[in-house]
């Protein structure tokens, strides 16, 4: 088996690693990096936003902006939720497409990324008939106090 890789650096496509080694960079940081790595346009965004504070944890007037123009831009877009992760993004799509259609069954498609919460952690060979959950889906949950546990 091969020794994991360790990134040093990034610019641009490219991905050099703790030996000095190139690599073109084709995970794009599992998504977000789609400008690459070190584009100005983002550096600058960032350093304009450093000064004004790091993380709010509640949503700031760019984020207001943002999902006005995602609703202006798009049609059927009544709503905009931002997530944390792409696991957190398709966690609440699930739970939001059991809560409108009542139903439990879900259609995973091979190849494609579902996140990694109970909803979507399932596993499978590509020589198997079938996918079997990786946990036991939580039926019930019973809220206790903690003093009384």
């Amino acid at each position: 088996m091969p020794h994991q890789i360790y990134i040093d650096s990034a610019e641009g496509p490219y991905l050099t690693d703790l030996d000095g080694n190139s690599y073109i960079d084709l995970t794009g940081g599992f998504g977000p990096n789609v400008l690459g790595n070190k584009a100005k346009v983002v550096e600058n965004a960032l350093a304009s936003q450093v000064k004004k504070g790091w993380h709010y944890g509640i949503p700031g007037a760019e984020q207001t902006e943002l999902a006005e123009l995602i609703k202006d831009s798009s049609s059927g877009v009544d709503e905009v939720m931002f997530c944390n992760s792409g696991s957190e993004a398709t966690m609440f799509a699930f739970r939001a497409a059991r809560a409108f259609t009542g139903k439990r069954v879900f259609a995973l498609f091979d190849g494609s990324y579902h996140g990694i919460h109970d909803y979507a952690l399932v596993k499978a060979h590509q020589k198997s008939d079938r996918s079997e959950p990786t946990s036991v889906p939580l039926e019930r949950v019973f809220q206790r106090k903690f003093q009384e546990t």
